[in-house]
């Protein structure tokens, strides 16, 4: 099916346990003027497969749940690209002090997180949404000063930080959650 004028598409949706999710390359190139993907997913999985050639899109704003840092559609992201989000679905907290809580591996790690920024041209995004596990001490530093570094843009980023209990000093996992939210001087 071709939709060559179609400019939003919303994948959401749960996974069984045994089902293998398709990759989605063969569908965005018939969708050449995409542009904004929302993926909800409650498994990581590649979009588009890291070894394949990825389709000519100009997305302007993504959305990906569960994301891997291997995914090949981070390499449709690029000057073009207004607004980023990676984040885990459903949330995986209830509050931030909640005892019980596990931080799951899938959820993106802060380094992951810093290749994925890291591998596009994102001068111009102005909506940055993370959410990320820090698995040691002074991944955040990294994950920060890359994104104070390469995105002076940015007029809105939301950080989830899920943190295991090695990392701190008291017993219990928490989640951080922080947004900043400022003005264009434009």
């Amino acid at each position: 099916v071709d939709w060559p004028h179609l400019q939003k598409l919303v994948l959401q949706g749960k996974s069984s346990p045994d089902s293998v999710l398709p990759h989605l390359s063969p569908l965005l190139v018939r969708m050449p003027k995409l542009r904004t993907l929302i993926i909800i997913r409650d498994k990581s999985f590649d979009i588009i497969s890291h070894d394949s050639h990825p389709p000519q899109c100009s997305l302007r704003n993504l959305f990906v749940s569960e994301p891997t840092a291997s995914d090949g559609i981070f390499s449709c992201l690029g000057d073009h690209t207004l607004s980023l989000s990676l984040c885990d679905w459903p949330r995986k907290f209830v509050s931030i002090d909640n005892p019980r809580l596990i931080v799951d591996p899938e959820i993106l790690s802060a380094s992951d997180a810093c290749r994925i920024l890291l591998s596009a041209s994102l001068q111009n995004l102005v909506t940055l949404e993370v959410t990320y596990r820090l698995n040691n001490a002074g991944e955040d530093d990294l994950l920060l000063n890359t994104i104070g570094t390469r995105l002076s843009c940015l007029e809105t980023i939301i950080l989830h930080r899920y943190r295991r209990r090695e990392v701190r000093e008291d017993p219990i996992d928490t989640v951080c959650y922080v947004t900043f939210v400022g003005t264009s001087n434009t």
